[in-house]
């Protein structure tokens, strides 16, 4: 019974939690993802603007 009550709560809260593991598991393949696309952007940007910014 407990068990019932405690999956009939859970439903509104299963789509945040869901949402929040599918974003723990996506966050490194985003931060990878910036990183390279930063690196190549700012090697550009560096051929564009010899100086650097300090």
């Amino acid at each position: 019974m407990f068990l019932i009550l405690f999956i009939v709560l859970m439903i509104p809260i299963s789509p945040l939690i869901l949402v929040w593991i599918i974003g723990k598991i996506i966050e490194p393949v985003i931060e990878l993802y910036n990183d390279v696309v930063w690196a190549s952007f700012n090697t550009l940007h560096n051929k564009i603007n010899p100086y650097k910014e300090n």
